[in-house]
């Protein structure tokens, strides 16, 4: 897991001013009118908050589930500073979302942000699968929001050649030679790591 996880303010700040997947979610919820969602990854609560302040006027429950504690300390937090009747229908609860159990089951179950992308491994994907099947009411929901990749960018890589060296250029005195002598060569593998260390490959 990425260490910006263990420092929910850069998270904050890293998604400040992003707002078009809260409306999304908000959007959905009201076409579904769902009685009791869940969220899985929930971090701080940026999805979570929104979604339990509808809830609260319109009388669904919110529960958001994470698995790193500093994450869930700031989404505490940011509860403890809402309105008793928001904080009334929101819960954040630690878990993973490999194994979770939820106590009644529930009707939506949201994944946003590409958070299913932590999940490298096939068996690590099913099981979370598995898990949403086994945890929602009969005719529930279960939303996952993945990013698709740039597949221009990822086309562009391959035309450039894997461990390309930057070539390191040492800059001379132009007064002591002509400017007319002055020629850019590639560096030998002393020179770079000359550069890198100050030391010789060879004493």
């Amino acid at each position: 897991m990425s260490d910006i996880y263990r420092h929910p303010e850069e998270y904050d700040l890293e998604h400040s001013g992003d707002d078009e997947d809260i409306g999304f979610y908000l959007s959905l919820v009201r076409t579904l009118q769902p009685k009791k969602i869940l969220e899985l990854g929930c971090g701080t609560g940026r999805i979570t908050l929104p979604l339990a302040t509808e809830g609260a006027r319109r009388g669904w429950e919110v529960i958001g589930l994470d698995s790193q504690p500093e994450m869930l300390q700031r989404a505490q937090h940011n509860r403890s500073e809402v309105s008793p009747e928001i904080s009334a229908h929101l819960r954040f609860v630690a878990g993973d979302m490999h194994s979770f159990c939820a106590e009644p089951k529930v009707d939506l179950i949201i994944v946003p942000c590409s958070s299913l992308s932590h999940l490298l491994e096939l068996e690590d994907q099913i099981a979370v699968f598995q898990r949403c099947f086994a945890n929602l009411n009969p005719g529930g929901r279960f939303v996952a929001e993945l990013t698709m990749p740039n597949l221009a960018a990822y086309s562009d890589s391959f035309n450039m050649p894997p461990r390309t060296l930057v070539e390191i250029v040492k800059w001379v005195d132009a007064q002591s030679i002509g400017l007319e002598d002055v020629h850019l060569a590639r560096p030998t593998l002393e020179d770079v790591f000359i550069e890198l260390t100050g030391k010789r490959l060879r004493e």
